[in-house]
């Protein structure tokens, strides 16, 4: 929600379906790749297996901006994500 900020309400229900996708079937040792693609959207793969695609530039800064925003949840982590 931090991340989403007053948006929040517009993606709200991309959020829960993008959840969904980790609230099942978790393994030790699974995979997660989240990979945004312009004029497509934020790919979910599981094990290299495509799991779902969400739509919509407001749904891909609030998520990254988890991590890579103006205040991340980790600030260091934002830093070594970054390289810097």
């Amino acid at each position: 929600v931090k991340a989403a900020g007053r948006s929040f309400s517009h993606i709200k229900d991309k959020v829960e379906k993008f959840i969904s996708v980790f609230a099942k079937d978790l393994k030790r040792g699974d995979v997660y790749n989240l990979i945004y693609t312009p004029g497509k959207g934020v790919s979910v793969f599981k094990n290299e297996e495509l799991k779902l695609v969400t739509e919509g530039i407001d749904f891909k800064k609030a998520l990254f901006g988890i991590w890579l925003g103006d205040d991340p949840v980790d600030a260091g982590l934002k830093k070594k994500l970054l390289g810097k």
